[in-house]
């Protein structure tokens, strides 16, 4: 879902396309394999908390911003089971 993402939605939008490519893949890689639908808050709060324990906080951001828009646009065109439902990605916004 991650090059489909990136081919439909960032590259006509963004010049720094491979960028956000880079982050959703490096960022949880074994995510990339598996449903979204199997995606808990658990796992986000997991993958942030290994960021921000690396004291990366400006990554975590970032990463939690391309998690978020890439959920937003496969809910979008019901790619994941509960279309237009905010995903586990829906972390609380500090």
């Amino acid at each position: 879902m991650v090059e489909d993402f990136v081919e439909k939605h960032c590259k006509p939008r963004q010049r720094t396309w491979s960028e956000t490519r880079r982050i959703l893949r490096t960022s949880a890689p074994r995510w990339l394999e598996r449903p979204f639908r199997d995606i808990t808050k658990s796992d986000a709060y997991d993958v942030l908390d290994g960021i921000l324990a690396k004291d990366m906080h400006a990554k975590a951001r970032v990463t939690l911003t391309w998690w978020r828009a890439l959920w937003d646009w496969a809910s979008r065109r019901e790619l994941v089971a509960q279309a237009g439902s905010r995903p586990p990605l829906g972390l609380a916004r500090r």
